[in-house]
């Protein structure tokens, strides 16, 4: 029990001492000394005693392991024993009952009427022992909820972080920057291109290494390097209209989400059609983020995709936006489009 349950079972014990000395000196013409009130304070010991034994001893015991026939039996047995004790004290605060004391019946009809006064006591550690499991049991669970976040959130660090160090970033990047040099001789858009990857490969490798939150004017900029990396690649024949409405100033996002969705719709969709162009949509109202994208799906061969990335990004939203967040994904016969919303 914690300082705090221990507290109410003391307000509980006095309310209940106060109640039987009420009762005591109101129905008797009984005088307040020390023998008095101290077979008050026996009394409420003996039930003390019951309560107890029940809660911490006999229940946890019998009644976890669904035993009821042994658990009555013990009760009984263990009531029965207690009632006894109290005739026993009985007659050590109260010497002039002595003699009545050692007459069979009177002792045991003082026996069972305690019996039963302590009996009372059972129905009371039962429900105060039952509604303590059941609020350990929601605490365990709350407690192992938060363990597997915790659990969750350190995997996906690890994974992100075991990809991250497949690859030395310092090397990879002075190579890209010795390509860049030699190719400004013989290309401009290769050059460019060498410049792209090496941005976009710092963003996801370097400048974002166990970062929880970024710009989003950052993951915006790392949005449209990507765009313009593929134009090059196929000569800027790709219809893709990106809109950025809003102020992203001081906007903080979770790096490397957005560009799942991007990176899909231009491995899946139709990006060569004037009329059906891939639409990405970034959209700033107050501390809401609202994101789209919309392609029409590529007809003939298409690549394989385990959606392990899309899934990654699920988890990861989860993780960093419970409660915070909607994803909605149509998936239609002619088209792919992708909602989120999100607080930023």
């Amino acid at each position: 029990m914690n300082s705090i349950n221990i507290k109410y079972h003391y307000y509980y014990w006095i309310l209940d001492f106060s109640f039987h000395a009420f009762i005591h000196y109101s129905n008797f013409d009984t005088k307040i000394n020390f023998i008095s009130i101290g077979i008050i304070f026996y009394n409420i010991l003996l039930k003390m005693l019951v309560f107890y034994l029940s809660l911490k001893v006999i229940f946890p015991l019998l009644l976890d392991r669904k035993k009821p026939i042994m658990l009555s039996l013990v009760t009984i047995l263990v009531i029965f024993l207690i009632a006894n004790l109290g005739v026993l004290i009985d007659r050590t605060l109260m010497p002039k009952t002595a003699e009545n004391i050692n007459n069979t019946p009177f002792w045991s009809i003082n026996v069972m009427l305690r019996f039963w006064y302590l009996l009372m006591m059972i129905p009371t550690a039962f429900v105060y022992w039952y509604a303590e499991k059941i609020l350990n049991q929601e605490k365990r669970q709350q407690e192992i909820a938060w363990q597997t976040n915790e659990l969750e959130k350190v995997i996906v660090r690890s994974e992100l972080s075991s990809i991250k160090n497949q690859i030395n970033p310092d090397f990879l990047f002075k190579t890209l920057h010795f390509f860049n040099v030699q190719a400004k001789v013989y290309s401009t858009n290769l050059s460019r291109a060498i410049t792209l990857l090496s941005d976009i490969m710092s963003y996801a490798l370097h400048d974002n290494y166990q970062v929880e939150k970024v710009p989003l004017a950052s993951e915006l900029k790392h949005i449209q390097n990507y765009i313009e990396i593929q134009q090059l690649r196929f000569d800027n024949r790709l219809q893709i209209i990106l809109s950025v409405f809003g102020d992203l100033t001081e906007k903080q996002i979770m790096p490397l989400i957005l560009i799942t969705f991007v990176e899909n719709a231009f491995k899946h969709g139709e990006l060569n059609n004037c009329d059906r162009p891939l639409r990405i949509m970034v959209e700033v109202e107050g501390n809401e983020l609202r994101f789209m994208t919309h392609n029409y799906k590529r007809q003939g061969p298409r690549e394989i995709s385990g959606k392990i990335g899309l899934e990654n990004t699920k988890k990861r939203l989860l993780l960093g936006y419970a409660g915070s967040h909607c994803l909605e994904i149509t998936d239609e016969a002619g088209f792919y489009e992708v909602n989120l919303s999100l607080k930023v």
